[in-house]
């Protein structure tokens, strides 16, 4: 059985909500972006399975305090 692959999302949070800004399968290509562009102070950045409802899910989740 194959091990699925992380995918990390950076996501910004405005008004808010948690919207995703930019991906990748190296967290540290997102943290570099983070860090290049945008406060650290309303990011997060998310681990996921690569597949875009994964995502979404997720981003939901956080945007319903669950």
């Amino acid at each position: 059985m194959a091990k699925a692959t992380k995918y990390y999302s950076l996501l910004v949070k405005r008004d808010g909500k948690w919207s995703i800004q930019f991906g990748d399968y190296d967290k540290e290509v997102v943290k570099d972006e983070e860090y290049d562009s945008y406060d650290t102070e309303v990011t997060k950045i998310i681990a996921t399975s690569a597949d875009q409802a994964s995502i979404d899910a997720k981003v939901k989740s956080l945007n319903s305090g669950v």
